[in-house]
């Protein structure tokens, strides 16, 4: 008997020498192998549905996805719409009608991995919180003859979106943005009426104010190209005439155009340039041609700058990314490790960040990646609770009390006051009185009186090369000097925008182009450049957290 057990034993201590040695376990002895990256769900962003959802909107705008991904969007667990999409930077998908109470989530897919779900959006009610009724629309003017496009804000984001040129139906979209660009047909006569108008829940809001469309210009500018990298699908022009018909060429083949309205527009290319190619625009209204633009040589991937973060705190869960290409795939590191996988500027990441982690990111075109980013530190501490927030003019340019109310300061530390902020006015500070007194006057407005105002208020002074920490706004101080001051900040996109005054806020320097670099870009009267501060803001438009009055 004892001979028949020493057997067995024997036989198993063999067959678990042999396991060992071809590399295996006995169970229950052996660990769970780790899960291969390409397999964890977790190491795909969630997406971003993007706020507010209003009852009755018929489009839901997703963002922050891997470029060809395919996204599934649901109500309270139930798919409701979807698709493939390439724009991470901002894709709108048609669902049904949305109804008071919906929780909506979305999902990326990628090579067969499914992201975990976005971060629920609740369906709420415009009309019971905006019991005022709909806004009423701003068209972006001028409106030239001949132009087949147009650009339309202040929107309740969601609605039915209808454009108007002598009373007649020229252009509509359903399931607008709170900015919506759309096509005309036919395209703009001079003298023509044009309005806009935006219906939702079957309630029609006001029109806006009618526009006369103006007769071409006698020229027009040059467009500009930005730098497009082998892989890329898009090309970036900039300075472009509302409505004009815009083209993107490759040598003398045309691979894009379309109407615009004014400002930049991403085209996709097709076919797609190779590294080495010479890409120009032009843009036309009725007989006037401007030049082309100077040729934009398509750069081999390997060159692929790295991108750009800014500060990060402990406990965040999001990261904005600058200087990316518009069709990049955005990787998020923390130590090395992948805690993020996206697109367009603001990924979400897989897991809050600790602090003391090293943070880095990269992107890629195809088979290319471009080196990591300058590693940045993780704050210690708790989450501050400061936020960029991103480019979204609508709500200060609302034609009405926000618009005229509230000026550059304002709109820099993005926060509403109604009471025309000036810097050092909460804090006690006067230097700004004798702005009223005489706007020459040589001792008003210099930069050490506002720069010394605006600390005061708690805004905190920054080298040019600076970091905000924790999630706060970088802003420009500039003056006109002996007559104004103004300001400037830093979106969640990375480029810069303005409200000069009263005035509409905008994304384009003097001259139309975007600001990029306030230090460089055309500020008209304003040429003392005084320097850089870092404020508490929110995501939230007019929600900023600095001392100001």
């Amino acid at each position: 008997m004892k001979s028949k057990i020493f057997y067995k034993w024997y036989i198993l201590v063999l067959l678990s020498i042999l396991i060992f040695y071809i590399g295996g376990c006995c169970p229950p002895f052996c660990k769970p192998d780790p899960p291969r990256p390409d397999d964890r769900k977790s190491m795909l962003s969630p997406p971003t549905v993007i706020p507010p959802l209003y009852e009755c909107a018929t489009a839901v705008s997703v963002e922050g996805f891997v470029p060809g991904a395919t996204i599934d969007i649901y109500a309270n667990g139930a798919r409701m719409g979807g698709g493939v999409s390439d724009a991470p930077w901002g894709q709108s998908f048609s669902v049904p009608a949305l109804v008071a109470g919906q929780l909506v989530t979305a999902t990326q897919t990628v090579s067969g991995i499914t992201s975990l779900p976005s971060k629920a959006v609740e369906v709420v009610s415009f009309f019971k919180t905006h019991p005022e009724g709909l806004p009423k629309p701003a068209l972006e003017t001028p409106l030239y003859e001949c132009g087949g496009a147009i650009g339309v804000r202040n929107l309740a984001q969601g609605g039915l979106l209808e454009v108007f040129a002598d009373g007649n139906l020229v252009g509509n979209v359903n399931g607008c943005g709170a900015g919506q660009w759309l096509f005309v047909n036919p395209s703009f006569v001079k003298n023509q009426g044009v309005y806009a108008a935006e219906t939702l829940c079957l309630i029609r809001g006001p029109q806006s104010d009618l526009e006369t469309v103006q007769a071409a210009p006698a020229s027009l500018p040059t467009p500009t190209v930005r730098d497009v990298y082998e892989g890329g699908k898009y090309a970036t022009v900039d300075n472009i005439v509302n409505g004009a018909m815009t083209k993107v060429y490759n040598g003398v083949l045309q691979i894009a155009g379309h109407y615009c309205s004014g400002g930049s527009q991403i085209f996709r290319l097709n076919p797609q340039p190779a590294a080495g190619d010479s890409l120009t625009a032009d843009q036309q209204l009725c007989n006037v041609k401007s030049n082309p633009s100077d040729p934009t040589t398509v750069k081999p991937c390997r060159e692929l700058p790295a991108p750009t973060i800014p500060s990060i705190c402990a406990g965040d869960d999001s990261i904005t990314v600058s200087g990316a290409v518009p069709d990049a795939r955005i990787r998020v590191y923390a130590n090395g490790n992948l805690i993020g996988d996206g697109g367009g500027t603001t990924i979400n990441l897989t897991r809050p960040v600790v602090g003391g982690e090293s943070i880095t990111v990269t992107q890629s075109l195809g088979q290319c990646t471009s080196p990591p980013s300058t590693p940045v530190q993780v704050g210690q501490g708790s989450k501050v609770a400061c936020s960029i927030p991103p480019y979204s003019p609508a709500y200060w340019n609302d034609g009405g009390f926000v618009e005229l109310n509230n000026n550059c300061y304002n709109y820099g530390n993005n926060k509403r006051t109604d009471t025309f902020a000036q810097p050092g006015r909460a804090a006690g500070a006067t230097w700004w009185h004798c702005k009223d007194a005489n706007r020459r006057d040589p001792a008003c407005a210099t930069c050490k009186d506002v720069y010394n105002a605006a600390i005061a208020d708690g805004l905190k002074p920054l080298p040019a090369s600076g970091i905000c920490p924790c999630n706060k706004d970088k802003l420009a101080l500039v003056i006109a000097p002996g007559w104004d001051y103004h300001w400037y900040r830093l979106d969640s996109g990375g480029m810069w925008s303005h409200k000069p005054g009263g005035t509409p806020a905008t994304d384009h320097d003097n001259s139309g182009n975007p600001v990029a670099n306030p230090e460089t870009a055309d500020r008209g009267e304003y040429t003392d450049f005084c320097g850089y501060f870092c404020s508490c803001s929110d995501a939230a438009q007019g929600q900023g957290h600095e001392n100001i009055n």
